[in-house]
């Protein structure tokens, strides 16, 4: 694994250890029923997809997704670039914020 993967490897494994997930253990009224799901896709153009407009059916499971779900039609970047970027979506810290 590259150096500069590492840090994003350890954000998604502390953000996943965080959430947890339904614990059989607990009685089923307990357990949670709703999630959240962050859909991130480098390179993709918002005008290309079916919630945001396109006519075109080239993205049939987000279509779906998107009729039952909360979709939103901004979303800002600290820094136009992947890694980064994405550590600062899962940190909540600007990149340069990592001293």
């Amino acid at each position: 694994m590259p150096a500069a993967a590492r840090p994003l490897v350890l954000a998604l494994a502390a953000l996943a250890l965080a959430c947890g997930g339904p614990r059989a253990d607990r009685p089923p009224e307990l357990r949670p029923t709703r999630g959240v799901v962050l859909i991130s896709i480098d390179a993709l153009r918002a005008d290309r997809l079916g919630p945001y407009g396109s006519a075109r059916p080239t993205t049939p499971f987000l279509d779906r997704l998107a009729r039952r779900a909360v979709v939103f039609d901004n979303a800002f970047c600290p820094i136009p670039s992947t890694l980064p970027s994405h550590l600062s979506m899962f940190t909540g810290l600007y990149p340069r914020s990592t001293a």
